[in-house]
């Protein structure tokens, strides 16, 4: 039995060796694939899953029945999807990769201000259905932390307006990032050039970062300085990637995540002194990487970026050994079309997993992958490599976008596309991000054009095709 443990070692390690070799052959080779959604996701997936779960491999090989199930998920899937998506889409990719490369990228102020007012439209109406002291970020600032992870719940996956709960997930995912990726090029190209624009452009971009921001969840905000940072680099094909521009993007995020981390815990720096401040960054605990969590803020940001991931899918295929697998309930949509009643997975192993969480309403997601997998079994590997497949057929759209467009949904989709590593598929599609920004983009596109040639200019119908960048494709 020890030899077999050792053998599987050193297949895990071989195997996340070869997955590494073939996603940077890819990339290094033809590097427009990093616009594919698959290739970004499957990068995270190997960073966020792979190298964790062959880092512990130990861990999963001593504590589940069904190791053989999860070695096939953590390992042979992403090569397997890998070698397939390096495969796929290279000509529409080239073509779009060349497109978001252009310096005469135009900016279009109508198209700003449509994006400005379906933003301010719909953050009036989460402030009017909510109440502004319902929020989850008005509980952070002045409420105690109990209050605050209430809210935080209360203030947007519970709330009783499924429209209300679906528009400002579709804001914060596909709207705002969008509008943000428009100004700061716009801000960029502007700068010591015209200063009013500059202006408009920082206040458009702070106003969104305040939108989003109301619930009280970090993912808002950090998604924005994300966004920022892809767009600028896929601007320049990733020519003038620094390592100082490295370290101002993470530290952006590390400074969103600690001032929101600490107000939301009610932590007085003032009265915790140096050495109180230092344990609360730094103190560890004695029990292994499952202490991570529970130390020191660094610990637990590290154990939550680098090691949560694979220990939900570590859990939810633990679940299916200890348990049964959910099925078909599971997916809500596809149960009420078969007339099964419907099962909350995700607050299922949230109940499971944490049953003394002061939130009942909570979710443990993970993956589409393992969550697939605890529906149906490994047969859902399959599934899973189809649909991985699938989300590439969103870039078929990229090519019925303006200029003014075209790098900020792109710079969207593929932010977006890291979701998948750990949300559902679906889920992932139409309300993270991923499909649906491409949608609100083409139908914000369309009716910008109707607004220019039936209201503006009802005469000028002959020119309603030219892309309202500025110039035709």
């Amino acid at each position: 039995m020890e030899n077999l443990t050792q053998h599987l070692l050193y297949l895990n390690v071989f195997i996340c060796i070869i997955t590494g070799i073939v996603l940077s052959v890819c990339i290094k080779q033809r590097p427009h694939l990093l616009i594919k959604p698959s290739i970004i996701y499957l990068l995270f997936f190997y960073i966020l899953i792979q190298i964790p779960a062959t880092l512990h491999a130990s861990v999963f090989l001593d504590e589940l029945e069904n190791w053989y199930d999860y070695l096939l998920l953590v390992q042979l899937y992403p090569l397997t999807a890998a070698i397939i998506s390096s495969l796929t889409f290279h000509d529409t990719t080239k073509r779009i990769w060349e497109r978001i490369g252009k310096d005469n990228l135009s900016f279009d102020h109508g198209i700003a201000s449509f994006y400005f007012l379906f933003v301010l439209v719909i953050t009036g109406a989460y402030l009017y259905h909510v109440g502004p002291q319902n929020t989850g970020i008005y509980a952070i600032i002045f409420g105690t932390p109990a209050q605050a992870a209430l809210a935080r719940e209360s203030s947007l996956k519970t709330l009783d307006s499924a429209a209300m709960r679906y528009s400002y997930s579709l804001l914060g995912s596909a709207l705002a990032p969008v509008l943000v990726v428009l100004l700061s090029l716009h801000v960029k190209d502007c700068w010591r050039k015209d200063w009013p624009g500059v202006i408009v452009g920082i206040a458009g971009v702070i106003a969104c970062f305040i939108a989003v921001s109301f619930p009280g969840h970090r993912w808002g905000p950090m998604l924005i300085v994300f966004a920022v940072f892809v767009s600028f680099q896929y601007r320049t094909h990733f020519r003038n990637l620094r390592w100082k521009h490295c370290v101002g993007f993470f530290t952006a995020l590390s400074l969103i995540m600690i001032a929101w981390t600490a107000r939301r815990e009610g932590v007085d720096f003032f009265n915790l002194g140096l050495s109180g401040s230092l344990d609360y960054f730094f103190a560890t605990k004695s029990d292994g990487i499952q202490g991570w969590a529970k130390g020191g803020l660094f610990w637990a940001t590290v154990y939550r970026v680098f090691v949560d991931h694979m220990k939900s899918g570590l859990d939810y295929v633990q679940y299916v050994a200890q348990n049964d697998y959910l099925g078909l309930a599971a997916i809500p949509r596809l149960a009420y079309i078969m007339g099964v009643p419907p099962l909350d997975a995700p607050n299922i192993m949230n109940s499971y997993y944490y049953p003394t969480s002061i939130v009942k309403t909570g979710s443990y997601t993970t993956g589409f992958v393992f969550a697939y997998y605890s529906y149906f079994g490994i047969v859902s590997v399959l599934l899973s490599l189809v649909l991985t497949g699938l989300v590439d057929g969103c870039i078929l759209l990229y090519d019925h976008l303006d200029n003014s467009l075209i790098l900020p949904v792109v710079t969207t989709v593929s932010v977006a596309s890291i979701n998948l590593v750990g949300a559902e598929f679906f889920g992932s599609l139409l309300t993270h991000g991923l499909l649906s920004s491409i949608v609100l983009a083409l139908g914000i596109q369309a009716l910008y054009r109707f607004y220019l040639t039936a209201v503006l200019m009802p005469g000028a119908k002959a020119n309603s095709k030219r892309p309202a960048g500025g110039e035709p494709r």
